[in-house]
This record gives C-alpha cells, structure tokens and sequence, in this order.
C-alpha cells in the first residue's frame, strides 16, 4: 500500500493539504498504539507499525519537494543517492548566483542577502511554471516515461535551490 492508498487520496502532485491533516488526524486516533495497550502483543506491534507508516506518510505528502520524489519513485523513476546531478545548463545559471554566495561570505551585507534569497525564490518560481502543466496533465492521464524526466530534473533543481537557502540561512 502507498502513501495515496493509504490516506485514500487521489495520486497526484497537487493535493488538498487541508483533506489530508484531517485524514491523518483520523487515521493516527484509530490507530495510536495507546489504544492497543491492553490487547495481545501482536496487535500492539501491529499498531506500532501503522502509527509509524501513517506518520511517515503525512510527513512525505505534506511537503511539495518529498512528494515529487516519491510521486517519480512510485511512477518508477530510481533515485542514487549521491550521484544524482542536475543539468549541466543548470549549474551554469547558478555560477552568477555562487558568486554572489561568496561576496556574501567574505562581505556580509543583510540587503544583498535579502536580494539573493529573493533571486533565488525567483528562480524557483520561474522553474515551477515550466513543470507545472506537468503536474496538471497527471490530474487526467498516468504521466507518460518522457514526462518525468523533466519532473526529475525539477526535483534535482529545487534540491539545489533549498540547498543553497539552507546554506545562507547557516551561513
């Protein structure tokens, strides 16, 4: 069972995030190992391993960017940790973008910083339209294979951005 069967909404990247925290609110009541204390050891367990897989499921499909990974996984698209790369043409955008992640290291400057998250959202933005019809052809159809190579590409994209805002935000 996945994550969509188990919350029992539609498979898709645009879902209504205020049905699913309610479905989670009502699946983690029904099954909170609380209320299997006193039953048989193995309905406790059993329990425990439903509480577990409905939480991990809420925190995967709440969040855009674990949902697009596991959207591409359950369509079949395999992920290497650490030898994933974006695109070549990608990277060259992001050398303006490095830079200024430098100047910003060696000379801090709160308003440049400012600039460079918005920059940055922009991007985002901008990278989000291009994939979104996407999404929205998968409300309709099961995505085709050529489809989700770009979708691939996004994801691999997106990591990037949030990478690099979680590095100003430390930095």
């Amino acid at each position: 069972m996945n994550y969509f069967e188990l919350f029992n909404i539609k498979v898709t990247y645009n879902i209504d995030k205020a049905e699913l925290t309610q479905k989670y609110y009502m699946l983690s009541m029904d099954n909170h190992p609380d209320k299997y204390t006193l039953s048989a050891a193995a309905a406790q367990d059993d329990a425990l391993i439903k509480s577990t897989r409905i939480n991990e499921g809420y925190k995967v499909l709440k969040d855009d960017h674990k949902r697009l990974k596991y959207l591409l996984q359950l369509f079949g698209v395999n992920f290497e940790e650490g030898k994933e790369t974006v695109p070549q043409s990608f990277l060259m955008e992001m050398m303006d973008i490095n830079e200024k992640i430098m100047e910003l290291q060696i000379e801090p400057d709160e308003d440049r910083l400012n600039e460079l998250k918005s920059d940055i959202k922009s991007l985002d933005d901008r990278l989000f339209e291009e994939v979104s019809p996407l999404f929205i052809k998968f409300e309709k159809v099961k995505p085709l294979i050529s489809d989700l190579k770009p979708l691939k590409d996004y994801y691999l994209k997106k990591q990037y951005l949030n990478n690099l805002l979680n590095n100003l935000k430390n930095g």
